[in-house]
C-alpha cells in the first residue's frame, strides 16, 4: 500500500507555483484601461476569478469614470468605483445617478469595487493628469455580497511589507 501511494505522489503533476501573482495590467505592450462597463465587468470577472489570493493590479479608469463635478451618486473616489452591468446600454454614471434610485431606468443592476482599510501606508486609487488609476499589491476578497441592491466586490490595498510577502 505505501509502495502504491508513492507512486501515485512521484507520478502527479506539479502544483502550480503558489508564488505566481495573478496580474491585471503591467504590460510592457501597453496599460490596460477600463474604458466603459464592458471593461469593467471583464476586470470583475478578473477579481472574482482570483478571489483568497494577493493580487497585483495597474489599472487606468477611462474617461467615462471620471464623475468630478457631476454631482453623480456614482462617483470614482479614492476608495473604489462604481459600474453597470452589461444590460445598462450607454447611459453615463451622471444619468444612472439620477435616475436609478428614483425611476424610471432602464438598468438591472450596478456593480461597485471597494476599496478597503484605505489610509496612507495603504494607498486606494489616485487620480493625475490621465484620471484615476489603481495601482500596487492587494489582498483581493472578492464578492462581497448584495448591499442596497448592488454587488460590491471588495480588495485591500497591501502595505510595502505585505506586498513583498
Amino acid at each position: 500500500m505505501a509502495l502504491v501511494l508513492a507512486w501515485a505522489a512521484w507520478k502527479r503533476p506539479y502544483p502550480t507555483d503558489p508564488t505566481q501573482i495573478p496580474t491585471w495590467g503591467f504590460s510592457d505592450e501597453e496599460e490596460r484601461t477600463i474604458d466603459g462597463p464592458k471593461d469593467a465587468m471583464d476586470f470583475i470577472g478578473w477579481i472574482e476569478a482570483n478571489a483568497g489570493r494577493k493580487v497585483r493590479i495597474q489599472a487606468f479608469l477611462g474617461p467615462y469614470f471620471d464623475t468630478a463635478n457631476e454631482g453623480a451618486a456614482f462617483e470614482t473616489e479614492e476608495t473604489g468605483f462604481w459600474t453597470p452591468v452589461d444590460e445598462c446600454g450607454d447611459a453615463s454614471l451622471a444619468e444612472l445617478s439620477r435616475t436609478f434610485f428614483t425611476g424610471p431606468v432602464d438598468c438591472p443592476g450596478m456593480v461597485q469595487l471597494r476599496l478597503d482599510n484605505v489610509g496612507p501606508e495603504r494607498p486606494g486609487m489616485s487620480r493625475d493628469s490621465r484620471g484615476w488609476q489603481l495601482n500596487g499589491y492587494f489582498a483581493d476578497i472578492g464578492y462581497l455580497g448584495m448591499q442596497m441592491g448592488q454587488s460590491v466586490y471588495s480588495v485591500t490595498p497591501l502595505t510595502a511589507v505585505e506586498a513583498v510577502s
